[in-house]
């Protein structure tokens, strides 16, 4: 038998069956190596032109995500990924950068109207920061119009007067009102007025003066608190008086 034989020479015997392997011992399928991709050079041909075209086509003016599409397809001559610098020498050498600017200009104010005027929003929109989106503002000459779009919105908001819609717009929208420059001057009106307006509330015995003062401007009792303690006003202080009202045991009797 041949796992005789076998044992005679020293050998050891082979078995013959199925091999059974461990899921640990399996090794994945070898990925193929990804294609390399071509630098940045190709697009200065001529035909480049149309795929940048393409990209601002898709992208507008918002160069962080034309950015993006560059790198997907193209690398620099070091490896390294494109960058700003390198959409905007691309525009340039084929003539593009007039036209990509306008496009940039129409979408950093329209962004800015989209967003009531408030500049943080913008630039989330363009995906660059505040300094970034000033600079679009400036390099395309559209920071004046930008301001006249952030000081009508900043009227629209000083209109809303009341202590009940000031009160909300600080407590909701600071952010908001902080980029307008508005924030400060809101609160210093809130603190002013607000002093007077708590007293109303506690000479009128209504409840506690949190209570009153939260149904006075119809937020919360937890917004209204917030809110004086924003203003450092004081919801402790005495108790309200209670009104008398017909049949009060307090109430003196009628003379006879």
């Amino acid at each position: 038998m041949p796992e005789v034989d076998d044992q005679r020479r020293g050998r050891t015997p082979q078995r013959r069956g199925p091999v059974l392997r461990r899921a640990r011992d399996r090794r994945p399928p070898t990925e193929p190596a990804p294609a390399s991709l071509p630098t940045l050079d190709a697009l200065l041909a001529p035909e480049g032109r149309a795929a940048l075209e393409a990209i601002v086509r898709r992208r507008g003016g918002r160069a962080a995500a034309a950015v993006r599409d560059l790198a997907a397809g193209w690398r620099r001559a070091d490896g390294g990924a494109p960058g700003d610098a390198d959409l905007r020498a691309l525009l340039e050498s084929h003539d593009l950068a007039r036209s990509f600017a306008r496009r940039e200009r129409a979408d950093a104010l329209h962004a800015l109207r989209a967003a009531g005027g408030v500049k943080a929003r913008a630039a989330e929109v363009l995906e660059v920061d505040l300094a970034g989106f000033d600079e679009i503002l400036a390099r395309t000459g559209a920071a004046a119009e930008a301001e006249a779009i952030r000081e009508e919105r900043r009227a629209a908001l000083k209109r809303r007067a009341t202590l009940a819609e000031r009160a909300r717009l600080v407590l909701d929208e600071a952010a908001r009102l902080r980029d307008l420059g508005l924030l400060a001057e809101f609160e210093a009106d809130l603190r002013s007025r607000l002093p007077d307006h708590l007293e109303a509330l506690r000479s009128s015995g209504t409840g506690p003066l949190e209570t009153a003062l939260a149904r006075s401007l119809t937020v919360p009792g937890a917004r209204a608190r917030a809110l004086a303690e924003r203003l450092g006003l004081d919801l402790s202080g005495p108790s309200p008086r209670r009104r008398k009202g017909r049949g009060d045991a307090s109430r003196p009797g009628r003379r006879t």
